[in-house]
């Protein structure tokens, strides 16, 4: 017997447009192919109606028992535009979970209630636990599979559950699931280190203090970090110890220093040692001069246009005509 059944879609009660031409597997649900439907023509499946021979077909139904499917060739699709009642019939749901966790969201709250409903959705996007009852978000059975689908299911769940450290750790596992962060206890002092020296840019979420240990180790992780600890309650920007580990890591640091140590020769130079274009960060010109004639080359990253300074025609054509050079450098600060 044939696996599959052909089907035409056409638009409207009139059915004189075609819109699809498909194969559905003679064993699935109609829920799987108005999920077809949605993907193809962006028609949400809770909009759409599908009548074959006059008769509309119940989402749950599958094509291989129901007596008007087993010759199914043809179906209308008609956009229905009135208000939906919540679904509550408890079979139905649970096909439409299984084709399309995001089901869920039309469910009656009974359903939304359902621990096996619920479960069937979260073990296929973790995520559907956002649609479930506030009692199952906050139950840590079903959080724990949710999250073995997608770990960023942790910020669905409920308050208590999003304070309860061993979740958090393994939601941020990953550090691209970092942002998850927000909805934990960022403010326990302990729980942020050990996330921190993990990972470096993890520090951005921290509300609590951290101890200059850790910041020290998070800045040789990754110098671009420093941005964030210049925020409450953290204020290591003027620290120049803290500074010192970020800019030789990553010369780029210096951005995010506080303006007393962008002016300082010797934090400036071990910014410069790692990346030239640390330079475009320092605004004293004097400086700039000091610096540039050390290292010619990183002239041309200087935030000030040379022409502003009472250069001669035939220096700015030397530096304008070639890359930066002692010579040029010494022309221009002099």
């Amino acid at each position: 017997m044939e696996n599959f059944l052909k089907v035409k879609v056409f638009k409207g009660l009139a059915a004189t447009t075609e819109l699809l031409d498909l194969k559905v597997e003679r064993n699935s649900v109609v829920f799987d192919l108005m999920v077809t439907i949605k993907k193809e023509l962006q028609i949400h499946w809770r909009r759409q109606r599908l009548l074959c021979n006059g008769e509309s077909l119940e989402e749950h139904a599958r094509q291989a028992s129901h007596e008007v499917l087993r010759s199914l060739s043809q179906l209308r699709l008609h956009c229905d535009h009135r208000h939906r009642e919540p679904i509550v019939d408890r079979e139905k749901m649970l096909a439409m979970v299984r084709g399309s966790a995001d089901s869920l969201a039309f469910a009656s709250e009974d359903l939304k209630n359902d621990r096996e409903v619920v479960t069937v959705a979260v073990m296929q996007w973790g995520e559907a636990l956002q649609y479930a009852s506030r009692s199952l978000q906050k139950d840590p059975e079903i959080l724990r599979l949710a999250m073995a689908k997608d770990p960023r299911a942790f910020c669905r769940a409920g308050k208590i559950l999003r304070k309860d450290q061993t979740f958090a750790t393994w939601a941020v596992a990953r550090p691209e699931n970092g942002r998850v962060l927000v909805s934990s206890d960022t403010r326990d002092e302990d729980f942020m280190k050990h996330h921190v020296q993990r990972c470096a840019s993890l520090i951005r979420y921290s509300t609590a203090r951290l101890d200059k240990e850790t910041v020290l180790g998070a800045m040789e992780q990754d110098g671009l970090a420093l941005e964030f600890v210049n925020r409450p309650p953290n204020r290591y920007a003027q620290d120049a110890d803290v500074v010192r580990a970020a800019v030789r890591q990553n010369g780029l640091a210096l951005r995010f220093a506080s303006e007393v140590l962008r002016e300082d020769v010797q934090m400036v130079r071990e910014a410069l040692e790692s990346d030239e274009r640390a330079l475009k960060f320092v605004s004293s010109k004097d400086l700039v001069c000091k610096l540039v004639s050390e290292r010619p080359s990183a002239l041309k990253h200087a935030q000030w246009e040379p022409r502003v300074l009472k250069l001669s025609a035939g220096s700015f054509f030397l530096f304008r005509s070639g890359p930066p050079n002692k010579a040029t450098a010494e022309l221009i600060c002099p």
